[in-house]
C-alpha cells in the first residue's frame, strides 16, 4: 500500500532548524504533532467557529498506539482504550495591524465534540499602530486529561477567534502532545463541580475583603493516594513530587479590565511559583472571554491538603465579575511522579546585564534559575543552563508572574536546545495594560523535549515583543518563575512491527529535507528517488540511528514565493514500495538581478568592491551622514586634540573573494 504525505508549509526554515534537534523517535506511548495551518490549508486563522489545526509540519507518534494519517493531519486517532494526558500550544500572530483586538481560543475535541474541561482563550492581542512597538503576538494554552477513551476516537484541536474574526492572524507552529497515562500512574483528574456555574471568580479580596474562591472539584479518575470528595475543594496528597495543570475559562459578566488571580495552595500557603494572571478581559471590541493556565512541578512533604483558589488583587485588574463560560468547566491534573528524572528550579532574574531583573530587554536573555530544588545525575545545572546528561525525551513545564507599570508590554517567553529556539515553545500571554489596576500577568507552558542528546543545554529566555518599559517578577513574597523537567520513557522503535513514515519535512530558498523515522522496516538507501516539480534531482540521503534523512539543495536560488512540488518514492526492507506526496512554498520575498543584467566588461580576475570603514570607542558623530564622512576621513579629536583612533585597524578580518 502507497502512503501519501501532503504537506504546504510557510515555515520552512524554522522546521529546518526544529528537524534538527530532534534523533531519535519519542516518548513511549504519546503523540507529538506541530503544524501552522487549519483545514483547508488556510494559512489565516478568521473563523469565528471552531477550525481544525493541520499537524501537516511535524508527526511523531508510537505506532503501537495512535495512527496520524497525513492525508488527514488534524486527526489523531487512539488506538487503544485508557487515559489520555493533552497539553496543546498555540502561538499566534497579528498579521494586520487595524487598532483593534483580535484574539484566538483552542479546545480539544474527541469524535468531534469539544472536550470538557480544554478551553483556552488567552489569545489576547492589542493592535495599536500608533504604538511603535505595539503588541501582535499571543498564545493559546491547555492542559488535561481525556477520561476513558476507546480504541478508534479521534482527537483533534480547534482553534476559532472569541473576537474580531475578520482580522488576520496566523497560527505560529501549533503543537499537540498526547501521553497515554495507563492504570499503574498515580493520578487524581476532575472538573469544575456545578456549585461553580454562576459564581464569581473574581472575588475582591483586597479592595472589598471577600473571601478568596476555591474550586470545588468532581473527579473523573482517582486512584490511590487521593483523598477528595466530590463538590469540594481540598485533594489530600501524600509526601512527594507532583505534577499539576489547572484550566480556568472565564466570561466577563460586568466591569472591564478584570484579570482574577489563579492560585496554588498547599494547606492554605501558595506554592512556589503557583499564581497564574494571563485571564485579561478587556470589554471591548467583543472581547469578553479569556482564560486561566497553571502548569508545574509542586513538592509535598508528608500529607498535606491540595486546593486551588481565584481571587482579585489591587494590582490584578478591575473589580467585576466574571462567570464560567456557558456549558464549559474548569479542569485539574494531579499525578505522582517518582523523585528519578526530575529537575525543579525557580528564577527571578535574568541575563539582563543593565538590569537582571528586568524581563522586557530589547535582546533576548536567557532565564537564570537559582540552584535546584529537585535534580538527580540526569541533570547538570549552572546559571542559565540546565545540561541533560542523559539521552532521551523530556517534558518542560513553566510558568510565571510579572508585574510592571509599562503601558501594554508583552515579554515573549521561549525554550532553546544548544541555543536554537524550538518553534512552538513559546508563551507570550503576558500583556499588562497599567490601567484599571491591571499591572500582572503571566505565561505558562508545556512542552516535550524530544531526542536530546547527552550534555544538550537547554535554556529557557524573555525578549520584549510590545512596548518597553521595565517588566520584573511580581513582588509577592513567595512568586518566582518555575521550570521543571520530567525524563520521559523513550520510544525503542525497534521493537515495533510498522513501515517508515515521514515524521518532518519542509523547503526553503536553500532547498528541502524530509526525515523518515523507521521502525521494524527501514529505508532502502539505494532506493530512493526524488523528483522536484516532475523532474528527477539527486537528492542526498542519509541515516543516523533510526532516522532517515532525505536533502536536497537548489543549484541556484528560486523565485520568491514560489511553490515546489516533491514526490518521493522508495522502497523498504519489507519489500513494500512507499511514497509521499510533498510541497512547499518559499516564504521569504527578495528580489533577483537578472544574469541579463551583467556587466561584460568587469575584469573578475581583479577586486571588487572596496569598503572604507571606520570605528572609533566614543559616539560623537551622531546619526548624521556629514558627521559619518568626517569620522571616516580621521577628523574627529579628543579634548587633547589626539585623533581618535580607528579600532578597526586592531582587528583582522578573514580574506574573501572579491566581489564583483
Amino acid at each position: 500500500m502507497k502512503k501519501f504525505f501532503s504537506v504546504h508549509t510557510l515555515v520552512a526554515a524554522a522546521l529546518s532548524l526544529f528537524a534538527a534537534v530532534h534523533s531519535q523517535a519519542g516518548v513511549s506511548k504519546a503523540a507529538f504533532l506541530q503544524g501552522s495551518q487549519v483545514e483547508g490549508n488556510a494559512d489565516y486563522l478568521i473563523s469565528a467557529a471552531p477550525i481544525s489545526v493541520l499537524f501537516n509540519e511535524y508527526s511523531s507518534i508510537d505506532p503501537s498506539v495512535y495512527q496520524h494519517d497525513t492525508n488527514q493531519a488534524n486527526q489523531l486517532t487512539v488506538l487503544e482504550d485508557g487515559d489520555y494526558l493533552v497539553a496543546a500550544t498555540m502561538p499566534i500572530l497579528s498579521v494586520e495591524t487595524p487598532d483593534n483586538r483580535p484574539c484566538a481560543a483552542l479546545e480539544v475535541f474527541v469524535n468531534g465534540s469539544p472536550a470538557p474541561g480544554s478551553l483556552g482563550q488567552s489569545g489576547y492581542i492589542r493592535n495599536q499602530p500608533r504604538n511603535t512597538n505595539m503588541q501582535s503576538e499571543t498564545s493559546c494554552h491547555a492542559h488535561l486529561l481525556l477520561r476513558g477513551l476507546s480504541a478508534g476516537d479521534v482527537i483533534e484541536l480547534k482553534a476559532f477567534k472569541t473576537a474580531q474574526p475578520a482580522i488576520l492572524t496566523q497560527i505560529q507552529t501549533a503543537t499537540l502532545y498526547v501521553e497515554q497515562v495507563d492504570q499503574n500512574r498515580s493520578v487524581f483528574s476532575g472538573l469544575s463541580a456545578d456549585s461553580l456555574i454562576g459564581v464569581n471568580l473574581n472575588p475582591d479580596y483586597e479592595g472589598a475583603g471577600e473571601d478568596p474562591l476555591e474550586l470545588p472539584w468532581a473527579s473523573n479518575r482517582k486512584d490511590g493516594g487521593f483523598s477528595h470528595s466530590n463538590g469540594n475543594a481540598g485533594i489530600q496528597l501524600s509526601g512527594g513530587t507532583y505534577l499539576v495543570f489547572v484550566n480556568v475559562p472565564l466570561e466577563l459578566a460586568s466591569s472591564s479590565r478584570i484579570s482574577p488571580s489563579l492560585e496554588i495552595l498547599l494547606d492554605g500557603q501558595i506554592v512556589p511559583g503557583g499564581q497564574s494572571r494571563q485571564g485579561y478581559n478587556r470589554n471591548a471590541s467583543g472581547h469578553i472571554e479569556s482564560s486561566i493556565h497553571f502548569a508545574g512541578l509542586v513538592e509535598v512533604n508528608g500529607s498535606q491538603n491540595l486546593t486551588t483558589q481565584l481571587v482579585r488583587y489591587l494590582n490584578s485588574g478591575n473589580t467585576g465579575n466574571a462567570v464560567l463560560p456557558d456549558g464549559k468547566q474548569a479542569s485539574i491534573f494531579v499525578e505522582k511522579i517518582g523523585a528519578s528524572g526530575v529537575f525543579l528550579s525557580k528564577a527571578t532574574e535574568t541575563t539582563n546585564a543593565a538590569d537582571p531583573t528586568d524581563w522586557n530587554s530589547n535582546s533576548k536573555e536567557q532565564v537564570v534559575w537559582e540552584n535546584a530544588s529537585l535534580s538527580d545525575a540526569t541533570y547538570s545545572h549552572s546559571g542559565d543552563k540546565i545540561t541533560v546528561k542523559q539521552a532521551g525525551d523530556y517534558l518542560l513545564v513553566y510558568n510565571d508572574l510579572l508585574q510592571s507599570t509599562a503601558v501594554r508590554p508583552n515579554p515573549r517567553i521561549t525554550v532553546e536546545v544548544n541555543g536554537q529556539a524550538l518553534p512552538g515553545a513559546e508563551t507570550k500571554t503576558h500583556y499588562i495594560r497599567s490601567d484599571g489596576g491591571h499591572n500582572t500577568s503571566s505565561g505558562t507552558l508545556v512542552f516535550p523535549l524530544e531526542g536530546l542528546a547527552a550534555n544538550d543545554v537547554v535554556t529557557v529566555s524573555t525578549q520584549r515583543e510590545g512596548q518597553t518599559g521595565y517588566v520584573g517578577i511580581e513582588e509577592f513574597s513567595n512568586e518566582a518563575a518555575i521550570v521543571g523537567l520530567i525524563k520521559k520513557d523513550s520510544l525503542d522503535p525497534a521493537t515495533l512491527t510498522s513501515a517508515p513514515r515521514v515524521t518532518s519535512f519542509g523547503g526553503d530558498r536553500e532547498g528541502f529535507h524530509i526525515s523518515i523515522q523507521q521502525y521494524s522496516s527501514s529505508v532502502v538507501a539505494d532506493s530512493v528517488s526524488v523528483l522536484l516539480n516532475g523532474e528527477a534531482v539527486d537528492a542526498s540521503v542519509s541515516t543516523s540511528g533510526s532516522v532517515t534523512s532525505i536533502t536536497y539543495s537548489f543549484p541556484s536560488i528560486p523565485d520568491s514565493l514560489s511553490s515546489h512540488a516533491v514526490e518521493l518514492s522508495y522502497t523498504d526492507s519489507a519489500g513494500a514500495a512507499q511514497s509521499a506526496s510533498l510541497s512547499f512554498m518559499v516564504a521569504d520575498i527578495y528580489a533577483k538581478v537578472s544574469p541579463s543584467s551583467a556587466n561584460a566588461t568587469v575584469d573578475t580576475s581583479s577586486s571588487g568592491f572596496v569598503a572604507n570603514v571606520s570605528q572609533i570607542s566614543s559616539n560623537v558623530h551622531g546619526n548624521n551622514i556629514d558627521n559619518a564622512n568626517r569620522q571616516l576621513a580621521g577628523a574627529y579629536s579628543d579634548a587633547d586634540g589626539v585623533p581618535y583612533l580607528n579600532v578597526l585597524w586592531m582587528i583582522s578580518f578573514p580574506l574573501q573573494p572579491p566581489i564583483h
